[in-house]
């Protein structure tokens, strides 16, 4: 990562406007040189060393800073340079707890347990955590002398090289800890909801069992009875009856075909099978479709059709033959499933059929690999779009060649199927892995963005209620409303609306307006000179953080100056110069009673505390949503079934979508704003699509522009239609 930040500055320095730019990026690349072997060592340390102390000890969480403070202290402001890396080292770590979330609880668990410690909450810092590494590199590059521009480039390629990383860390920290033999059974499944799991990758990995979908679940032991009835009858079959001798099969535990031999049963239909896999069994296909016709396909076992001469069908082999083309004729009839992706499935209906006739715990087993397979394979194809994705994408070529090697490669042995499903979890492991990264970045720019947004409304109204009915000088409003609001909304996007930081930019506007509020007393007056040193150090501070031009700096303090000096001498009120403008927030009359005034100037600290409680109580209540900045979505439409199932979506939901330009495509939920109520749509490669609310999404469903696509196991959802076709003695 470091030798790229010098070809990054190199870069830089080369395209940079200025010599004196160009220098600073040469004089980045040195220090950078000169201290690499320091930063490098001090990092590796800092994070044992944390990771040390966060296993003897639960991190104390930060003061709210809400507790009494002199004017002094409310009225100290932090770097504005500051603010922008703690952003930048705060979006690292929210970045890698939503990407890391399964391995960053697993190792919070076994470490927990290493220590003997409470394990930590998600809100809570783990000791090998993303605020521990982020930290540590933080800690460890203070000690280069660069401009902040130049410390924010290191971060994000911190951020691009380490943190996108971290996973292969994390998981082998977390194989080292299991197979050391702490806490080894343990699963993210054993605490983490499916639901949950399914909002974070989009949908069930292969392996997960069906029984984390309720109704699934609940069924399997019907589909088990419903087709050991259909299959075998209330009589048993032919004693012996099973795979068990044949060629690379073993005798299945706990499958439910009764009795164990004969293998001269299944072996002729079996071959016979295997030459039509070899030679393509178009022939017997559905005129127009994809699926076997069962009965074609049965008349040419027992008709010799097959080189190999007649085929003698037992009743149990009929039977299987006609349950997996219910099983197949399911598939090729979900419209949840792209065409093309049928087509490649198709060519496995052979190779399944000798598997459920060799292998009897295919119907029995839900994790039997060839059901995983196909699962994973209708998974992976509900979010391919024909006409949308991109044709390097890859996925209907491997697909090809994956169901290619079964046909080729399978006779009697089901092992294939397991080292063709290996492999194919395997590339979409590392397909999945840059889409991850792509739609992370989409996301993280779109939450960025609210955040900014949701931090200058919020500013925005904590500036109107400081001010409200309050006459200031124009030039002094103008201040408030714009540069000092600016500064409170990098306040609250650094560390939201309860932190000191924002206390304390807060408490200088709100101690500002104080001091150009008419002072009737002298004990009014002598606080607002002792007042002005720290407020007007305060304005001085943040202008130059603010960086603002010196004639502006100058004016503003010219004319506080004038105010000032006039509250402090006048003993009443005197008339109000032409500068100064009413509030458009208030319509009361401008003639006051000395006590009503002193009652709402009673003192600065006064003033402050209770303006500071009415902007926290609005910001706690959420009552600052929807003000400047941010954009509210159309709310118009009926709150019918279709909004109720709109607004019901969850993260990770697949969507077969047209868009005004009549193009078909599969898009993901991938986020759901609770301050915009946006939801924010990507394709399989993590590209943003398209933004609505829950309204608009209810629209196009409502129109049929738009359908939710179901993502239960699709071998699952087959023998559950065959169980109905069965109970209904079809």
């Amino acid at each position: 990562m470091l030798e790229q930040i010098d070809d990054s500055l190199f870069a830089r320095a080369d395209r940079a406007d200025s010599n004196q730019l160009q220098t600073a990026y040469f004089d980045a690349m040195r220090e950078i040189r000169l201290k690499r072997p320091t930063l490098e060592s001090d990092f590796s340390a800092l994070v044992l060393k944390h990771f040390d102390q966060g296993l003897q000890q639960r991190p104390v969480p930060a003061s709210s800073g809400r507790g009494h403070a002199t004017i002094e202290d409310a009225l100290s402001l932090v770097e504005t340079d500051e603010l922008e890396e703690k952003l930048a080292i705060d979006a690292m770590v929210t970045k890698a707890k939503r990407l890391y979330a399964e391995s960053l609880f697993l190792l919070g668990q076994r470490l927990a347990a290493m220590a003997g410690t409470p394990a930590p909450t998600v809100d809570e810092e783990m000791a090998i955590g993303p605020e521990v590494i982020c930290a540590a590199f933080q800690e460890a590059s203070s000690s280069l002398q660069v401009d902040i521009q130049i410390r924010l480039l290191l971060y994000k390629l911190f951020d691009h090289d380490v943190i996108n990383d971290l996973g292969e860390f994390y998981a082998g920290v977390d194989l080292i800890l299991r197979e050391a033999g702490i806490l080894p059974t343990l699963t993210a499944a054993d605490a983490m909801p499916a639901a949950h799991r399914a909002r974070r990758n989009g949908g069930p990995r292969t392996g997960q069992a069906a029984d984390e979908r309720g109704g699934v679940n609940e069924a399997a032991d019907d589909i088990t009875q419903a087709l050991r009835q259909f299959l075998y009858g209330p009589e048993p079959v032919a004693p012996g009856f099973s795979g068990a001798h044949m060629p690379g099969v073993s005798t299945p535990a706990g499958g439910f075909v009764p009795g164990g031999g004969a293998a001269q049963l299944t072996v002729p239909v079996v071959q016979a099978l295997s030459r039509l896999q070899q030679t393509g069994s178009e022939n017997y296909q559905i005129a127009g479709g994809l699926s076997i016709d069962p009965t074609a396909l049965k008349r040419g076992l027992s008709e010799g059709s097959f080189a190999g001469g007649i085929v003698p069908v037992h009743p149990l082999e009929e039977r299987t033959i006609d349950v997996v083309a219910m099983l197949f004729d399911f598939l090729f009839e979900d419209p949840d499933l792209p065409g093309q992706i049928k087509n490649a499935v198709a060519r496995l209906q052979i190779p399944v059929l000798k598997v459920a006739l060799i292998d009897p715990e295919f119907f029995g087993r839900k994790q039997h690999p060839v059901r995983r397979l196909l699962n994973q394979l209708a998974h992976a194809g509900i979010g391919w779009s024909p006409e949308a994705d991109d044709p390097a994408d890859g996925l209907l070529q491997c697909i090809d060649h994956l169901v290619g090697r079964v046909v080729n490669e399978f006779e009697d042995n089901v092992q294939i199927f397991s080292e063709v499903l290996e492999d194919f979890e395997a590339w979409l492991g590392e397909t999945e892995q840059r889409s991850s990264e792509r739609e992370e970045e989409a996301v993280d720019e779109a939450l960025q963005e609210e955040n900014r947004l949701l931090a200058k409304s919020a500013a925005a109204a904590a500036i109107d209620s400081t001010i409200a009915d309050a006459e200031l000088p124009e030039s002094v409003r103008s201040f408030l409303i714009g540069p000092w609001k600016d500064l409170l909304a990098r306040a609250y996007r650094a560390d939201g609306g309860e932190s000191p930081t924002w206390d304390r930019v807060l408490n200088v506007a709100s101690t500002l307006v104080w001091s150009l509020m008419p002072k009737n007393t002298d004990v009014a007056r002598r606080q607002l000179l002792d007042t002005l040193p720290s407020l007007l150090r305060a304005l001085r501070e943040g202008m130059d953080r603010m960086r603002m031009t010196a004639d502006t700096r100058d004016g503003l303090l010219s004319s506080l100056a004038v105010e000032h000096t006039r509250l402090a001498r006048t003993p009443k009120e005197v008339p109000k110069p032409q500068e100064f403008a009413q509030s458009s927030h208030s319509n009361a009359s401008v003639m006051t009673t000395e006590v009503e005034t002193e009652d709402a100037t009673h003192d600065a600290k006064s003033f402050m505390a209770k303006k500071a409680a009415e902007i926290n109580r609005m910001i706690d209540e959420g009552r600052f949503l929807g003000g400047a900045g941010v954009s509210t979505l159309n709310d118009e439409g009926p709150y019918d079934q279709h909004y109720e199932r709109a607004e019901s979506l969850g993260e990770g939901a697949w969507l077969d979508w047209r868009d005004q330009k009549g193009c078909e495509q599969r898009i993901k939920l991938s986020w759901k704003s609770v301050i915009s109520g946006k939801y924010f749509f990507v394709n399989r490669q993590g590209m943003k699509i398209v933004e609505m609310n829950a309204h608009a999404l209810a629209g196009e469903l409502r129109d049929g522009r738009a359908r939710i696509i179901e993502d239960a196991p699709m071998v699952d959802r087959a023998l559950l239609s065959v169980l109905d076709t069965l109970q209904q003695g079809v």
